[in-house]
């Protein structure tokens, strides 16, 4: 499988591995969920920074008698939105991990490129070509 830092790095290197394979697409697809995870993960993290910190503010408010109604509904929001964003980001995990599996690997730089089996270059040879007296099959 690919690694999503060397297509992120390097998308046309590897858009031209892929496309002597005959592959075309795969690599635009990969970068969008990659985007839209990284997205939702920095959106995530933020929300739980302000979860923790609404915590904390109850907790003070609590200790002295104040009124923690609006920063526990705040806070209960923050959680709910947190739980939406874990369920997306499971999703788009869960399918870049999909499309990542369905992406060849990138052949060499010493492969030869050729559009059929015709065109395939023989580097070496070991040992002797068994021959037949009688037709092979495959």
């Amino acid at each position: 499988m690919l690694d999503i830092r060397l297509i992120r790095d390097k998308p046309d290197f590897v858009r031209d591995r892929l496309a002597r394979k005959g592959e075309m697409r795969g690599v635009d697809e990969a970068l969008q969920l990659d985007e839209r995870r990284r997205s939702i993960i920095e959106e995530a993290d933020r929300l739980k920074a302000r979860r923790n910190s609404l915590s904390k503010d109850m907790a003070q408010r609590a200790k002295i008698g104040g009124d923690v109604a609006a920063v526990r509904e705040e806070s209960r929001a923050v959680g709910d939105r947190i739980t939406v964003l874990d369920e997306q980001l499971r999703q788009i995990e869960s399918d870049l991990r999909d499309l990542m599996l369905r992406l060849p690997n990138m052949p060499h730089d010493s492969v030869h490129v050729g559009k059929s089996a015709s065109d395939n270059v023989v580097v070496r040879e070991w040992g002797q070509k068994l021959r037949f007296d009688f037709p092979a099959r495959d």
